[in-house]
């Protein structure tokens, strides 16, 4: 066997161990870890901006109705447009997508 042959059967070697290795893996649920490097304050604010957001933009639409919602259905919007904002710019850092990196996001974990 000269050396490229080696190599090979290494590298095949290697590629069913790692199969193996993946099927053997648990379930996404249960193997789920989150990134040290998330920022949990910032998330947490930018996922309670979306909720209350939507919430204020609903109640906004509900009681457009009656003609008094105006102001809930425009603070709902500008609650839920940073909110909204914040979390695509943290799940694309999360999923490592090119151009989202957590050094841009404004943190409140000082």
């Amino acid at each position: 066997m000269n050396k490229e042959e080696v190599d090979l059967e290494k590298e095949s070697t290697t590629h069913l161990t790692q199969v193996i290795d993946e099927e053997q893996q648990p379930r996404f649920w249960s193997r789920f870890h989150p990134d040290p490097r998330l920022p949990i304050k910032t998330t947490l604010a930018a996922i309670a901006l979306v909720f209350v957001g939507i919430g204020l933009t609903l109640w906004g639409i509900v009681l457009a109705a009656e003609g008094q919602g105006f102001l809930h259905f425009v603070l709902g919007f500008v609650t839920l447009t940073p909110g909204t904002y914040a979390c695509v710019q943290l799940f694309g850092a999360y999923r490592g997508w090119r151009g989202y990196a957590f050094e841009n996001i404004p943190s409140y974990d000082t």
